[in-house]
């Protein structure tokens, strides 16, 4: 059910808007501009018919309340007089969804008011993913929100591509297998081909910080050659990723 809140003051409009539009939306009236507001905060509106008739206000004053509540990006639909046809343009250039005259084509609102709420969502969709897309909240075993636990996914994801081998520095107990397992599990991929580097390859001890390393996954011809020369120290260019967790 799609909840419509109507500013208005005509209650004759709010009974027939109830009636003529089904059972698909539920009509809530609320006369002034607080109301509106109250209604908005609750989550109890999805689309807002805002009627420029009033019988209290002045016609500025009623504009400029239906401007401010199309400010607030919900999507809104304008009823208005034929009289009032070149105002309602306006509005809906200001950002009201569109435009209906009064008393209105019950069949034509029935359709815009569910374009509106359709518009609305699909909207909201694609922010939510969006959103997920830009910041992620996790990065295969690794979980986390934080400012520093983003700058470390940003790293990751930055790496997976290189051509080149990766190192992972950092103290002991910092994380570096978590760091590196995502390497693993992407090497899986058509477009990663990451594997573990060869433990016998791995760098000597020291006295430095320890590291997980990893490299591209090599074609089985030179994966044979490297198991036959696994005694040799690697060559290969290294990029360094510092653990920050």
């Amino acid at each position: 059910m799609i909840k419509i809140g109507l500013y208005s003051e005509d209650r004759t409009l709010h009974t027939l808007l109830s009636s003529a539009l089904g059972k698909e939306f539920e009509i809530l009236l609320e006369p002034d501009e607080d109301g509106m507001n109250l209604l908005r905060a609750a989550g109890d509106c999805d689309v807002m018919v805002l009627d420029l008739h009033s019988n209290h206000d002045s016609l500025q004053e009623r504009i400029g309340c239906t401007q401010r509540l199309i400010a607030s990006k919900v999507p809104a639909v304008v009823m208005a007089d034929d009289g009032l046809r070149s105002t309602a343009f306006e509005l809906v250039r200001s950002g009201a969804f569109g435009y209906c005259r009064r008393p209105p084509s019950i069949r034509d609102l029935k359709t815009m008011l569910s374009r509106a709420f359709e518009n609305s969502t699909l909207r909201q969709q694609l922010q939510t993913v969006q959103q997920q897309l830009e910041v992620p909240g996790t990065c295969d075993r690794m979980i986390g929100s934080s400012p520093r636990m983003q700058r470390v996914y940003q790293l990751v994801h930055r790496v997976t591509n290189l051509t080149a081998s990766v190192l992972v520095t950092g103290e002991s107990g910092t994380g570096k297998e978590l760091i590196a397992a995502p390497f693993t599990i992407w090497a899986h991929a058509p477009t990663g081909l990451l594997s573990p580097f060869p433990a016998a390859l791995s760098p000597k001890p020291s006295s430095k910080p320890s590291c997980s390393a990893m490299k591209k996954a090599p074609s089985p011809v030179r994966w044979a050659r490297a198991k036959a020369t696994s005694s040799r120290q690697p060559t290969a260019r290294c990029s360094s990723m510092k653990s920050v967790i």
